[in-house]
């Protein structure tokens, strides 16, 4: 009920003087509910006022000094007295006015807050209480009775991207789903397993089957690093991780380390250095169980047995050798083979081994026979002339387990099967095969050259070719798109030249303004000079001094016309001709810094065509997603096993990378000539690490979680919201443990829609219902300034990169362009185009597009638009968006402009690119 108190006053100026002639025609009726029990206040009486007449009359906004949150507030009243009169439901005020007895109803029928009439059983419920008395209490703490949102309604509220432009997450209703953008496919929904009800079949309309919050997604933020993506919902904030590959634990030899192997129970590692020694340690503690010596020469291979029981190992000294893992004996007494063993494997679920030597022959073994050789020369069981040169690497199919690869110093990959010594197949390497690696499930095959490596499908189609360091290719695009966004200034700068066009017309005629009033100036000094002299003439002539006085004033203001018709024509001419000048600089400006940019990127690409990806080693993850190059330089590179993107680079070696293997518990091992064993934790889902709040409002969050945003360091998370129409609540955030910052709370008097750091983090801005902007110092939180000029609550803002501007959209229709050192406004900018026009709903979200001064839009009348900070007007609508538009993200290169909607669909376009690139709808 909004401004009741100004209302009850014309409700009793009506009783004094007009009796009862003042009751309202359209009356609501009231009907008084049939029940013995007493009336509630806590749960039947405080929800009616909350949604009809709170928002006005709380204790922050307490409008004409009554308050309507308790039974007591309601006894005081406010400026009039008594709301409300116990026992006495006829003579209360607030009966009155809500039941339209009176003419000054309530609510008003044009109110803002969308408060409604209550009904008549409303109304009779409130009579009942207060004839029972007006008595009663709010419960000290009320329990939420969550029911499941319906399978439907999936309105997409909030979207983020990682910088990298490898995934994106979006919302669709209390969902959360994850797309990999290099391969246009949606990958996995982020799942609170603790709301998952065992009573509900995991269906997409099951509710809460597949939830991620038990409340709609209201805003998503990823950490600047990409590996922390925070969801905001009811009264919590969850921050989930990205399954990124990170290091572990390291394993220190005193040679290099050649070879490696796992049990497959993720218990027991073996590594194989150069001097011929295998070193046995435990994975779950790091710690290095054994070292034996092994053989003469480098070990070349190392495999367990399945039961873990029996280690083999093969060397360079042309031995094939069995071991006890559990005291690290010798079983039997080895095989010498005729050639040295350059690769081993164990396949057959464990009953075969296969060699192979430096003269292209493979070997096939009895593991049986070798753990009870005598140590002389043997014979294998079969001998396939595998390559026309040393075979270099060997890989089992664990899905065939009859069959294997190999790879050679010829270049090529050749699959075969045991039993009858015949090829299968067989791929082309662009040189000497250095490495061999094959998913789990038998899908992904991989094999390099010192140059390159090539990922297959299973069924031996290509995949991609991987040459080029990723790392140098991501710069690449960097600076691509650097070049697309300075050509796009460029062209944007001419089209502010044609502009002026008419400008300089203007300033033309001005100058002839400008002569010809200097012409006319001279005329009116002449005259004004005359009217003086006359005036002193005829000083002594009484009756004659008025007119002459007249007529002096007359060219007076003659001369001061001519003189600002002067100033003003010079004024115009003068900017005129610096904005001109301005903008021609700007061109050459732009201009200058493409030649740089272009010049810059001739020079990486041929660092990079320079900068040869020499790979030792591959191995794919457990779960066959990821594949990692080991490479010559120490780098370890990792993929996206299924389109071949890359995903991450590691630099924590200070050698060649020998070898790679993965364990079953999610881990990859990594061995280097620089003497070390690397372990590496590979998880394979994103994972819930931390909610925020969730608990008690007074400890956390009191409502609705609106905006979430991390500092530039991801250490800290800022958090806004609050209760609708009542209070703002902006609060900080220490994303390492949860633990509360900082909280702002006198910040906004309405709901905080926005909060954003400032991109060296010192500064925190937020946005309002109470259509103020503020920014604060973090480290204090003393605010530095308040900025008005929106006619509406302001619902999103924007950092520009160098943090002297600030963008802001509203539901006044406009964005606002601010001067963040003065807190001035800069721009407004409305959307006015010939094509679409004006924006014709709220601009809902904003976002600059990496360190360029375009800007990203997204409104509630369906449109998602780009900007620039120098002009009032659109200059691109992108198409496809359909229905109310809640958010927008975009990668700092600009390659990837996100948009979601109303509809729950997420559409992807490319840079400038109008029509949309992909479409994920629900």
């Amino acid at each position: 009920m909004t401004s009741i108190t100004p209302r009850l006053l014309a409700f009793v100026a009506c009783s004094l003087f007009a009796g009862s002639n003042c009751a309202a025609a359209n009356a609501i009726s009231i009907e008084i509910p049939s029940r013995t029990n007493p009336v509630d206040f806590g749960t039947e009486i405080a929800p009616l006022l909350r949604a009809n007449c709170v928002a006005c009359h709380h204790e922050k906004k307490a409008s004409g000094g009554l308050v309507l949150e308790t039974p007591q507030s309601i006894l005081k009243g406010g400026d009039l007295g008594p709301a409300v009169i116990a026992g006495k439901s006829g003579d209360s005020l607030l009966l009155k006015a809500a039941a339209h007895q009176v003419d000054s109803i309530m609510p008003p029928p044009e109110n803002t807050v969308g408060a409604k009439p209550l009904t008549p059983a409303q109304l009779g419920l409130i009579k009942l209480w207060i004839d029972q008395g007006a008595t009663g209490a709010l419960p000290a703490s009320q329990s939420i009775r969550w029911q499941s949102l319906p399978g439907g309604y999936q309105p997409a509220m909030a979207s983020a991207v990682t910088a990298d432009g490898q995934f994106a997450v979006t919302s669709r209703g209390n969902r959360l789903i994850v797309i990999h953008l290099p391969s246009a496919r949606q990958i996995t929904r982020l799942i609170d397993p603790t709301l998952v009800d065992p009573t509900l079949n995991s269906t997409p309309n099951d509710g809460r089957a597949d939830a991620a919050h038990r409340d709609l997604v209201r805003c998503l933020a990823f950490d600047p690093t990409g590996n922390v993506l925070a969801s905001g919902s009811y009264q919590e904030v969850k921050l989930w991780g990205r399954p990124r590959v990170s290091r572990a634990a390291e394993w220190i030899h005193d040679a290099e380390v050649r070879t490696m192997a796992v049990s497959s129970d993720a218990r027991w590692a073996a590594t194989g250095d150069e001097r011929g020694r295998i070193h046995l340690w435990d994975i779950s503690t790091g710690k290095e169980i054994r070292v034996f010596p092994a053989h003469q020469a480098a070990v070349t291979g190392v495999a367990f047995s399945p039961d873990a029981s029996t280690l083999f190992s093969s060397g360079l000294d042309k031995s094939l050798r069995a071991w006890n893992v559990g005291d690290g004996q010798p079983i039997g007494k080895g095989m010498i083979t005729s050639a040295p063993i350059t690769a081993m494997i164990l396949i057959n679920q464990g009953a075969t081994l296969v060699t192979g030597g430096q003269d292209g022959i493979a070997r096939i073994w009895d593991a049986k026979a070798v753990r009870e050789s005598t140590g002389e020369l043997a014979k294998p069981r079969q001998e396939i002339k595998a390559h026309g040169a040393a075979i270099t690497v060997l890989a089992p199919l664990t899905v065939k387990v009859d069959e294997f690869l190999s790879g050679g110093q010829d270049g090529l990959v050749r699959r075969w099967q045991i039993e009858t010594g015949k090829q299968l197949n067989e791929f082309k390497n662009d040189g000497p095969v250095v490495a061999l690696a094959v998913s789990s499930d038998g899908q992904r095959i991989a094999s390099a050259g010192t140059a390159s490596a090539m990922l297959w499908s299973g069924d031996g189609k290509t995949i991609a070719q991987l040459n080029v360091d990723p790392r140098l290719a991501l710069n690449l695009a960097k600076m691509d798109a650097e070049i697309t966004f300075t050509k796009t200034a460029i062209s944007l700068a001419q089209q502010d030249l044609k502009n002026y066009e008419g400008l300089i017309r203007i300033a033309g005629v001005r100058k002839e303004d400008v002569k010809k009033a200097e012409e006319e100036l001279v005329k009116v000094q002449k005259v004004r000079d005359e009217k003086k002299a006359a005036l002193e003439k005829v000083q002594a002539e009484k009756d004659k001094v008025e007119a002459a006085q007249k007529a002096l004033a007359d060219s007076e203001t003659a001369v001061t016309v001519a003189m600002t018709v002067i100033d003003r024509a010079k004024a115009i001419s003068e900017r005129t001709s610096k904005e001109l000048a301005d903008a021609e600089q700007a061109v050459r400006v732009r201009e200058e810094l493409l030649k740089q940019q272009e010049a810059a990127k001739v020079t990486a690409s041929s660092a990079a065509k320079a900068a040869i990806l020499v790979i030792r080693s591959l191995g794919f993850t457990a779960d066959g997603r990821r594949l990692a190059l080991g490479c010559e330089t120490g780098v370890v590179h990792v993929f996206d096993a299924e389109v071949g993107s890359s995903t991450e680079s590691h630099a924590d070696h200070q050698g060649a990378v020998h070898s790679i293997c993965s364990t079953s518990a999610g881990q990859l091992i990594t061995g280097s000539a620089d003497r070390r064993a690397l372990i590496w934790n590979a998880p394979v889902e994103w994972r819930l690490e931390r909610v925020i709040g969730g608990a008690s409002p007074a400890d956390g969050l009191v409502d609705r979680v609106l905006t979430v945003d991390f500092s530039r360091d991801g250490q800290w998370l800022a958090t806004g919201g609050g209760i609708p129409s009542r209070s703002g609540e902006l609060k900080i955030w220490n994303v390492a443990d949860g633990r509360l910052i900082r909280q702002f709370p006198d910040a906004h008097t309405e709901t905080v829609f926005a909060v954003r750091f400032s991109p060296d983090g010192k500064q925190l801005a937020s946005a309002a219902g109470d259509r103020f902007i503020k920014i604060f110092e973090t480290q204090t939180g003393a605010m530095k300034h308040r900025i008005a000029g929106h006619t509406g609550q302001v619902l999103t803002l924007g950092w520009k990169a160098d943090g002297k501007m600030l963008i802001s959209g509203g539901s006044d229709n406009v964005l606002k362009l601010w001067d963040t050192e003065t807190g001035l406004p800069l721009r407004t900018m409305k959307g006015t185009t010939y094509r679409i026009g004006a924006y014709k709903r709220e601009v809902t979200s904003v976002a600059f597009i990496g360190e360029s001064e375009q800007i990203l839009a997204a409104c509630g009348d369906g449109t998602v638009r780009l900007h620039r900070t120098t002009s009032e007007s659109d200059i691109l609508t992108y198409a496809g968006s359909k229905g109310y538009q809640f958010s927008v993200a975009v990668t700092p290169d600009g390659r990837s402009v996100l948009a979601t909607g109303s509809d729950g669909t997420l559409r992807i376009w490319t840079g400038h690119e109008q029509q949309p690139k992909q479409s994920f709808a629900p």
